[in-house]
């Protein structure tokens, strides 16, 4: 697996970002209803400027990007999830992979995002992304 590849777990599809021995960070790709709802919320949150708004500005539900991927055009990819113990066998299924922007987009939100985990940002940043 490589950073951007798309993999279906269940019924659900994801990005996948990163893995240490121990957990596999992906980002989950809701479909384009709850996707439009997300984005509509924070562009919400983001719009009240008052001191109070910050904490909930820095919340995890905001740590996504609106794909333009062909296949994925209108969802987001929410990376604000922990990373999780799956089974790796559990990923063989991959379906797709991440165009070359929103490769770039994600990991450049994930590298400065400080509502993610230091461990997350630093496996990131190493990650060389590379046009197709």
């Amino acid at each position: 697996m490589r950073f951007g590849d798309i993999v279906k777990y269940r019924v659900e599809e994801y990005v996948y970002l990163v893995q240490t021995d121990e957990i596999i960070y992906l980002a989950k790709i809701p479909n384009v209803a709850l996707s439009e709802q997300l984005t509509s919320l924070r562009k919400k949150v983001y719009t009240l400027g008052s001191k109070e708004m910050v904490p909930v500005q820095e919340h995890r539900s905001w740590c996504f990007v609106v794909l333009s991927t062909e296949k994925f055009k209108n969802r987001i990819a929410h990376y604000g999830q922990p990373g999780i113990d799956y089974d790796p066998e559990d990923f063989m299924d991959k379906i797709g992979v991440l165009d070359f922007e929103d490769q770039k987009k994600i990991k450049g939100e994930i590298e400065i995002d400080t509502a993610m985990s230091e461990e997350l940002r630093r496996l990131v940043k190493d990650i060389t992304i590379e046009e197709a």
